[in-house]
């Protein structure tokens, strides 16, 4: 499972934060959060955690983003 980079990145806009906005509300550096964004890398349990309370996301969003085989940088199942 990857993480839906797309999905993750219009919530965040829709929330009108910046990746500045959204690390430092969740605790790690900014260049970590790009990192993770572009590279489709998997964010710790904590992080998504908090990434989910900062986004007040639903339990069907969450999954959707976090667990997510649409991403397209996903590899092939």
């Amino acid at each position: 499972m990857c993480v839906d980079t797309s999905a993750l990145r219009k919530r965040i806009a829709d929330k009108g934060l910046s990746i500045a906005d959204i690390s430092g509300k969740i605790g790690i550096d900014q260049s970590t959060f790009y990192r993770k964004l572009e590279a489709g890398e998997k964010f710790s349990i904590g992080e998504a955690h908090r990434i989910v309370a900062v986004l007040g996301l639903s339990d069907k969003d969450a999954m959707h983003i976090f667990l997510s085989r649409n991403s397209h940088k996903c590899e092939s199942a």
